[in-house]
């Protein structure tokens, strides 16, 4: 059976809210993943983590990624949250001091044993799949291949591989070459990120890495087009492009689901500060979005450099 989550959104802090999420799946995206939501938040029925954990009304192939480093309550969050999503997803790439210093995060990418403990654990515990997200390891690349064995030997479905180790956090580039010796290595599909900032990317990635799909994050921050125009790269080998009307449209539209999900201003504004990057007049529009007060402001800053 082919593998369905072939162009996937990666999962983003603060980026990949469900209005983000939901509008990416209208534009082609095949899985969606939460924010990386505390184990511990969910187990104490912390309200900001049960709110990022909300699945918009499209998510068909919906992840929620948790993260943590004690196998109990990693299975206990995956339980209280399992008829909420299609897909359990253990985060194990953060490169973020703060979840590291917890044991989560990239430090089970260092830590192939009690990885493949927790994935073990959870996946005895629930009757969906379970994946993980990886790094390569922590200052050299040395540990994704120990991992991922560990990983397939406990029952995962996949495996997400993003191409850098946590001490390049997101510098540099990704290192395409051991997420391919992965993929050869091991049974289950495996997921590449890292990079993916056109289709031309992506198919080159699909067609020689072997890898099942990839996993799209900064690349659609501004643009959630991407996913459509990676489809059609796909499938006919060409591809509409972005156009500043259609930036327009797109950002209209999810200011229209952020309302709908409620979605707090402030992430609205951080979308807004993505749209604007790479754009002339880019650095304009962003003085103007610091002094926004509402989605209309929002908006008219928007296009005022788009039209």
């Amino acid at each position: 059976m082919a593998f369905k989550y072939k162009v996937n959104l990666a999962p983003m802090a603060r980026i990949t809210d469900v209005a983000f999420r939901s509008l990416c799946v209208e534009n082609g995206a095949d899985m969606t993943v939460s924010e990386l939501t505390s184990a511990e938040g969910l187990i104490r029925h912390q309200e900001n983590s049960w709110k990022q954990i909300i699945k918009a009304s499209n998510e068909n192939n919906f992840a929620i990624q948790l993260f943590g480093s004690k196998p109990d309550s990693m299975t206990k969050a995956a339980s209280l949250v399992e008829s909420k999503c299609n897909i359990i997803d253990v985060n194990m790439g953060c490169p973020v001091t703060k979840v590291m210093d917890v044991g989560a995060g990239c430090e089970l990418t260092g830590n192939p044993k009690l990885a493949g403990e927790i994935v073990r654990e959870i996946v005895d515990s629930v009757s969906i799949p379970v994946s993980a997200k990886i790094r390569l390891g922590i200052d050299k690349p040395d540990k994704a291949l120990v991992v991922s064995k560990e990983l397939e030997k406990a029952g995962a479905s996949f495996i997400t591989i993003h191409g850098r180790t946590q001490k390049q956090g997101y510098s540099g580039l990704a290192d395409w070459e051991v997420i391919k010796n992965v993929a050869k290595e091991v049974s289950i599909p495996i997921i590449g990120n890292g990079d993916i900032n056109s289709p031309e990317i992506a198919k080159q990635r699909l067609d020689k890495d072997y890898i099942s799909g990839v996993a799209i994050g900064r690349g659609a921050s501004g643009n959630p087009y991407l996913f459509s125009q990676v489809k059609d790269f796909l499938s006919n080998g060409n591809y509409e492009p972005l156009t500043n009307q259609k930036r327009s449209v797109l950002f209209k539209r999810y200011l229209e689901l952020a309302k709908e999900y409620d979605i707090p201003f402030l992430h609205q504004k951080l979308q807004a500060q993505h749209v604007t990057k790479g754009i002339e007049g880019g650095s304009k529009a962003r003085l103007m979005l610091n002094d926004a007060k509402n989605q209309e402001e929002l908006f008219d800053a928007i296009n005022s450099v788009l039209n």
